[in-house]
C-alpha cells in the first residue's frame, strides 16, 4: 500500500470471486485476519523504531567511549608505574633527584588530573548509558502498546467487513428473487 492510497475497491467494481459466481463464507474471512494498519499508526511505529535505533546507536557509541576511557586509564596507570620505576633508578644520583622529583610531581599531578577527568567522564557516560537504557525500555513498552492497539483495530475492521458482506449477500439474494 502506497502512502495515501487505499486498498478498498471502488463501489462499481466486483470482487474476483463474485464475478466467477463463488461467494466467500464468513468463517474464511475470520481465519484470515487483515494485517492492514492505518498510515498514522504506521508512521508512529516507524518513528518509534527509528528512535529505538537511534538510541541503540547512541548506546553503542557510549559503550565504545567507556571502553576507550578504560584503556586510557590503564595506559595512564602503566605510565605512572614506569615513571615511578625510573625515579627509583635515578635515586642514587643526588644532583638530579630534585629535578626528577619536581618533574615527577608535575607529571603525577597532570596524570591524576587526567585520571580524575577521565573517571568523571566515565561516570557521566555510565549515567547517560543507564538513562538511555531506561528510555529504550520505555520506547519498547510503548511500541508493544501501539502494536497491541494496531492489532485491536484490525478486529474492528474485520467486524465491519463481515457486516458489509452480510449486507451485500442480502442485497444479492433480494436481487435474485426479483429476477426470478
Amino acid at each position: 500500500v502506497r502512502k495515501g492510497v487505499s486498498r478498498r475497491l471502488p463501489p462499481n467494481s466486483h470482487h474476483p470471486q463474485q464475478r466467477s459466481g463463488g461467494i466467500r463464507s464468513q468463517t474464511l474471512s475470520k481465519d484470515a485476519p487483515s494485517k492492514e494498519v492505518d498510515p498514522v499508526t504506521k508512521r508512529m511505529l516507524s518513528a518509534r523504531l527509528l528512535k529505538i535505533n537511534e538510541l541503540k546507536n547512541a548506546l553503542s557509541e557510549l559503550r565504545l567511549h567507556a571502553d576507550e576511557l578504560q584503556r586510557e586509564n590503564r595506559l595512564l596507570r602503566q605510565m605512572q608505574l614506569r615513571q615511578e620505576k625510573a625515579l627509583h633508578r635515578y635515586n642514587d644520583t643526588e644532583s638530579e633527584i630534585s629535578q626528577l622529583l619536581s618533574r615527577h610531581n608535575n607529571e603525577t599531578h597532570v596524570l591524576r588530573e587526567r585520571l580524575r577527568r577521565s573517571q568523571e567522564n566515565q561516570r557521566t557516560a555510565e549515567r547517560s548509558l543507564r538513562e538511555t537504557d531506561a528510555q529504550l525500555q520505555r520506547c519498547r513498552s510503548q511500541l508493544q502498546k501501539l502494536q497491541q492497539l494496531a492489532d485491536d483495530q484490525n478486529l474492528g475492521e474485520r467486524e465491519e467487513l463481515s457486516r458489509k458482506l452480510t449486507y451485500t449477500q442480502g442485497k444479492l439474494q433480494e436481487s435474485e428473487r426479483r429476477v426470478k
